[in-house]
């Protein structure tokens, strides 16, 4: 059992808290929890409520879509200091895949409710934590990059583009810690929730229509990208929020940008 000076030690080891300051990670070490879990348990299952915040302090997590099923798809492993689970401080949103142990590991579990009340508290944390999303990049498989430029999924004829578009946002991929800005389909920057072979993923308060286009801006850690155009390709009511609708927007990268974007998803340097 890790006291509370190891946790604060550990925590600041971590991307996400790095920029701590001492009092701050602190006060967070108050409401950490350590967790243990086997080899195969799981800790969350794909749409559960997002409910908590993890660190993994030893072992390691595998992060997976339609888990259990012939489509089971591994979106990463990750390994102590890794945290997942960031974008839970962003509305009510359930999770997007499910996280299984695949060794005997320990986690730090931070309940959501008592971050954000934390937060609201303590107002520096809430922009430290926020400044370290937007510049933080996830350790991804060194798949990624291939995935990311996947235009099909295997077995699928190349010339079915209804069913390939389709296959597209069944496979939502990966989320990462991103912003982006569509001034025309909302008055505030949004969350990349995730991104794909098929475009981003956001959600927004205005219902937009299909085919409408928008020029958008695209933040991803020290990455800007500007585009003219982000097609509206799906939309469907969040049904857990009154007014807040899930948005594809399809996107045409330029070869050097979708270059750039891959070698800084998959860690590498310019």
């Amino acid at each position: 059992m890790l006291s509370n000076i190891e946790k604060a030690l550990f925590l600041k080891t971590v991307n996400l808290f790095e920029s701590m300051t001492p009092d701050q990670l602190k006060i967070l070490t108050n409401i950490s929890e350590e967790v243990n879990y086997q080899e195969g348990e799981i800790l969350f299952n794909e749409n559960d409520p997002a409910d908590y915040l993890y660190v993994i302090v030893e072992g390691e997590i595998r992060i997976v879509k339609n888990y259990g099923v012939p489509e089971e798809l591994c979106l990463t492993v990750l390994h102590p200091k890794a945290s997942f689970g960031e974008l839970t401080l962003f509305g009510d949103k359930g999770r997007s895949a499910t996280a299984v142990a695949s060794k005997d590991s320990t986690f730090l579990a931070i309940e959501k409710e008592h971050l954000l009340l934390l937060i609201k508290e303590n107002p520096a944390i809430s922009t430290t934590i926020l400044f370290q999303m937007a510049n933080m990049i996830r350790d991804f498989n060194k798949n990624l990059p291939q995935m990311l430029m996947e235009t099909e999924h295997a077995g699928m004829p190349s010339g079915d583009e209804d069913a390939r578009e389709a296959e597209l946002r069944r496979y939502p991929r990966y989320a990462i810690p991103g912003i982006v800005d569509v001034p025309d389909l909302s008055p505030i920057p949004l969350v990349l929730e995730n991104i794909s072979a098929g475009g981003l993923q956001v959600t927004v308060t205005k219902k937009p229509e299909l085919e409408d286009e928008y020029p958008i801006s695209l933040k991803v850690g020290d990455l800007a990208f500007e585009f003219d155009t982000a097609t509206v390709v799906w939309s469907e009511k969040d049904s857990s929020r009154d007014d807040a609708w899930k948005v594809g927007l399809k996107i045409q990268m330029a070869e050097e940008e979708r270059k750039k974007l891959m070698e800084k998803l998959a860690g590498e340097s310019d």
